[in-house]
């Protein structure tokens, strides 16, 4: 509709003025005017993806092998992927830790339903950690949870143990900064180094220690002064099971330094070579000694590892025997 061609005049008690004419915005079919929009400019910001939604938060992206083109893994974000064929059997993930404290680096597979056996290894590049971790006894899936002692960056390299690859071997994997799995007293060589039975690392009952076998040949001596009576101890070591890539074992030994006992059995789960829980019933006092090192094999080799994420804690009590 064309604009009235009337002058409409504005008036008050001083004075009038004219009033410009107002366009009606309805047009002759009783629609409205034009809104200054065009069929392609609704105020949308773009089509709407009605696909699926995405596995987990960080899809896999190929390729992710080898270190040159390792895919960035955001902390407390779940990555997901397939070893989905022979060129596709280990996935290559870069991260930096934001701080010092406990690092959690957690993939699964038989918790989701996948048959694939993941390994983990991981590595930083300008600092000194290094492990790698095999499933557990009763699952599929790896973690490694270990303390560092600043920030660094990591390379994290997942893989099938057996090489397997297809539509059912799905893995994801995360990596985030944690609490301590645990709790302890004191740490390690906080008053003398410990090497030896004579530099051994003196306890108190019911005293939990945190240590590092720094390396594969590594000993760790702590001692208990004994009462001259009969006494039963338990030496209760807490490490594979919470996360730590440290498999070792312990020994006790007597105040002459003569070997007593030892112990490489898990209280817990009855596996050998895993935490170790040693009990004895000695009747002589004195300091008596405890060695505790990386696991050997058959032939007396290393087997444990070591290096500065091999963590352990471990708990020593005794009391009089009845």
């Amino acid at each position: 509709m064309t604009s009235l061609l009337l002058l409409l005049v504005a008036c008050n008690g001083q004075a009038c003025v004219p009033v410009p004419p107002i366009d009606d915005p309805t047009d002759d079919d009783g629609s409205s005017g034009d809104s200054g929009q065009t069929s392609e400019d609704t105020g949308d910001t773009g089509p709407v993806d009605t696909g699926p939604p995405p596995p987990c938060d960080q899809p896999e992206v190929e390729p992710n092998n080898p270190y040159t083109q390792a895919t960035e893994l955001q902390l407390e974000k779940w990555a997901c992927g397939t070893f989905s064929d022979e060129d596709d059997i280990a996935e290559i993930y870069t991260f930096e830790n934001p701080e010092a404290g406990w690092l959690r680096v957690w993939a699964r597979a038989f918790e989701i339903g996948s048959v694939a056996d993941i390994t983990v290894s991981l590595s930083s590049s300008d600092g000194p950690y290094g492990a790698s971790r095999l499933s557990n006894p009763d699952s599929t899936d790896a973690e490694l949870v270990f303390p560092v002692d600043d920030d660094y960056e990591f390379y994290v390299t997942l893989s099938e143990q057996y090489t397997r690859y297809g539509v059912g071997y799905r893995w994801e994997l995360m990596a985030s900064m944690v609490k301590p799995p645990t709790e302890w007293d004191v740490e390690e060589g906080d008053t003398t180094t410990n090497d030896t039975m004579s530099g051994a690392q003196m306890l108190e009952n019911h005293q939990r220690v945190l240590g590092i076998m720094d390396s594969t040949i590594d000993l760790d001596w702590y001692a208990i002064e004994l009462p001259d009576e009969r006494v039963d101890i338990t030496i209760d070591i807490d490490a594979w099971y919470l996360g730590s890539p440290a498999d070792v074992r312990v020994e006790l030994y007597k105040p002459d330094g003569t070997y007593f006992r030892g112990d490489s059995y898990s209280n817990e789960s009855g596996y050998s070579d895993l935490d170790p829980y040693l009990t004895a019933s000695p009747n002589a006092g004195g300091a008596w000694g405890i060695k505790i090192l990386p696991e050997v094999d058959g032939n007396g080799n290393s087997e444990g590892g070591g290096g500065a994420a091999f963590w352990y804690v471990v708990d020593v009590s005794w009391e009089a025997t009845e």
